[in-house]
């Protein structure tokens, strides 16, 4: 065989070999290209674990792409993997020094102050609220807004795990907590009413287990069996989020929601009564306390003036932003007046939910993600003085942790307080403080419930200290 045949083929198995790593590159860039549509739409849908999926599966393939990192930070903050999320924002940062990313600054802040480092939290808070405007920036002034809010929280929650309110909170055993989501909890003759996740029997189009109500009597200081609500109050093929009774106990709201995406649901409020001793199928409320296309849930009823009221969070228009406290009283026909907002005092650019009105003393309890707190959704509480509700106040540690602490309910005693959960501590199935648990504690049925941090007095004393 001459030399220019051998050199001939070779250079035809080279070209052989070309071809085919070529087919293999094209394949692999169109491959990638499927996973980023495949991620942007679970990204739409709002379906943080299969954003999280398909942009880990890029980052193994790419790991210096700066724009997929934070996509990838992102996804995983959302889908509460805040270990993986920390560690993405700080690589980003490492790269990108908050000229592209300034709001890595800010969710770093955040996922510590969550974690309950404050320290730290509280330095990544202070250098994002040092950053110029970004117009490329979606609500970038309203991070500036909450990053200065959260500097001064961060002060705040240090001295209120210095100065606890009350006990640690006892945490209901497995007879009603699970592995998923227990909430919205509150006792009412010798009962615990709450909503689980627990069933896996049906689940929604995004593979959601339905929310049911359930209840549980305590007998003998032990819980008994717990049970779901008939199918008057339970629908099959909707979530049923949570309940509450009119004072005179003859009727009964709940909550029921269709899946607007894989993380958020729409919700309406439903009535039912008590005839001979058996509740009727609950029914739509009509407008104005439901709105078409609007969410309105969470329902509370409690007395102002004498006159019965219904309380609830709504993203209606005509709020502050997000969920808002509502109210509205109840006509002597038994119909709704116009819902009123709570007001610029209580509610916020962010999300105030679950509230909970004391009749007796006045006192409107709620969570929200943007006063000052230890972390995520605090409960909080505003007196109902001159016909408006005063500045919220902190109801302290441990009542709030660093996590989501909701629901805040009383019993009719007065003497026994139930909120709902992630705590560290709370059960779950596959991932850290995915999921909410039922804890409570005891209140001194005479007195209000445990009195709320004064910000300016507790300052004042440490700074005696510091004299």
């Amino acid at each position: 065989m001459s030399c220019i045949h051998v050199i001939t083929s070779v250079r035809k198995i080279h070209l052989h070999i070309f071809f085919i790593l070529g087919l293999v590159c094209s394949a692999s860039a169109q491959n990638d290209r499927q996973l980023r549509v495949e991620a942007q739409q679970s990204v739409a849908n709002k379906d943080w674990f299969g954003a999280a999926q398909y942009y880990n599966r890029l980052f193994n393939r790419d790991s210096s792409d700066i724009k997929l990192k934070y996509a990838y930070a992102e996804a995983s903050r959302l889908n509460f993997d805040l270990d993986l999320a920390q560690r993405l924002y700080t690589k980003v940062i490492a790269e990108d020094n908050g000229k592209k990313y300034p709001l890595s600054y800010y969710w770093m802040g955040q996922l510590l102050k969550t974690k309950g480092q404050y320290k730290e939290a509280k330095k990544w808070f202070t250098k994002f609220s040092k950053s110029k405007t970004k117009k490329s920036v979606k609500n970038f002034e309203y991070y500036l807004l909450k990053s200065r809010v959260e500097i001064e929280a961060c002060d705040l929650a240090q001295l209120m795990i210095k100065n606890p309110v009350t006990p640690p909170l006892e945490h209901l055993d497995k007879s009603i907590n699970s592995k998923v989501s227990e909430y919205a909890p509150f006792e009412r003759d010798s009962a615990l009413y709450f909503s689980s996740l627990r069933d896996n029997s049906k689940k929604d189009a995004n593979e959601v287990n339905y929310n049911k109500i359930y209840r549980s009597e305590i007998k003998n200081l032990t819980w008994q069996e717990v049970t779901p609500l008939d199918t008057n109050i339970n629908a099959t093929y909707l979530h049923n989020a949570n309940t509450c009774f009119s004072p005179d106990y003859r009727q009964m709201i709940v909550s029921r929601c269709k899946s607007k995406n894989a993380s958020e649901y729409t919700c309406e409020l439903y009535a039912g009564n008590l005839v001979n001793n058996k509740w009727q199928p609950v029914e739509r409320l009509p407008e104005p306390v439901n709105l078409a296309g609007v969410n309105t849930s969470q329902p509370c009823y409690g007395e102002i003036d004498g006159k019965t009221v219904l309380f609830f969070a709504s993203d209606r228009p005509g709020g502050e932003g997000g969920l808002d406290i509502w109210y509205s009283f109840v006509n002597a026909d038994q119909t709704f007046g116009e819902p009123i907002n709570a007001g610029k005092l209580v509610n916020s650019p962010d999300d105030e939910i679950t509230p909970w009105y004391v009749s007796a003393k006045k006192n409107l309890f709620f969570s929200s993600t943007f006063h000052k707190g230890l972390g995520s959704f605090d409960i909080f509480k505003s007196e109902f003085v001159n016909g408006a509700f005063t500045e919220p106040q902190n109801v302290g540690y441990p009542i709030n942790s660093s996590y989501n602490d909701i629901y805040y309910s009383v019993n009719k005693n007065g003497d026994r307080v139930y909120l709902s959960s992630n705590r560290v501590g709370s059960f779950f199935e596959n991932k850290l403080n995915c999921c909410n648990d039922i804890y409570r504690f005891r209140i001194d049925p005479v007195a209000e419930p445990p009195k709320p941090i004064d910000t300016l007095e507790l300052v004042k004393g440490q700074m005696k200290l510091l004299v």
